[in-house]
């Protein structure tokens, strides 16, 4: 197996690991150094997604309920900038 696709899939793992246990202050920045290593690291919304469906979308909570899903795609769309800002 390719390396790169052994780490993507370990940081995969260690990211879905830390949103299952709501430690999302540690899978944010291991998914922001991810996404700049791997090219279309969607996994980091997907895993947001998961975060909020454990600890948010409750009722009442508005706009705060999705802030896994916000700041993933937030963060995956400003690297993927960067990304291409600095690259070019």
């Amino acid at each position: 197996m390719d390396n790169k696709l052994t780490l993507r899939i370990i940081i995969d793992v260690v990211i879905t690991l830390c949103a299952i246990l709501g430690l999302w202050y540690v899978a944010l920045p291991l998914g922001l150094v991810a996404a700049w290593l791997f090219p279309y690291y969607v996994e980091l919304v997907a895993v947001g997604f998961v975060y909020d469906a454990i600890f948010g979308m409750g009722r009442g909570l508005g706009l705060f309920g999705y802030a896994g899903v916000i700041a993933g795609a937030v963060l995956l769309a400003v690297v993927s900038f960067l990304r291409f800002v600095i690259r070019r």
